[in-house]
């Protein structure tokens, strides 16, 4: 199985230099969350099949997941991302599912680790104390 891992869009925190928060994106952070989705719709979640009679290519959905941590800035990076429903999908062992493509699950195991009272502060301003 292949993984892709991403780092969110650039935050309002980012911006500022603040570490740690549950900041929300800036401008620049949206549109990487727009260039990420068009990346995970058409090549994450697409394999081209070659029709071996025709020669012809085409591009059939590949199923996959998406897990963001339970931050605000990871959640807006991944909310452009197209949830597509492949009516049935069929696993290599046969079985049939109903899938959604990039079905979200926030997971806190992802979220960053907590800066204590660094939390929103700068680097200048974590010095300073």
């Amino acid at each position: 199985r292949v993984f892709y891992l991403s780092r969110h869009g650039q935050s309002e925190y980012n911006l500022l230099g603040k570490i740690g928060g549950d900041a929300g994106l800036t401008e620049a952070g949206h549109e990487y969350a727009r260039r990420l989705a068009d990346f995970a719709h058409n090549v994450i979640g697409m394999e081209v099949e070659k029709d071996e009679e025709t020669g012809e290519e085409k591009r059939i959905p590949r199923p996959a997941r998406l897990w963001t941590s339970t931050l605000r800035r990871t959640k807006e990076t991944a909310a452009l991302i197209k949830k597509e429903r492949i009516s049935t999908f069929k696993w290599d062992n046969g079985d049939q599912v109903e899938w959604i493509q990039f079905q979200g699950r926030a997971r806190r195991n992802l979220d960053e680790l907590y800066a204590g009272v660094c939390d929103g502060l700068t680097y200048k301003e974590i010095e300073e104390k």
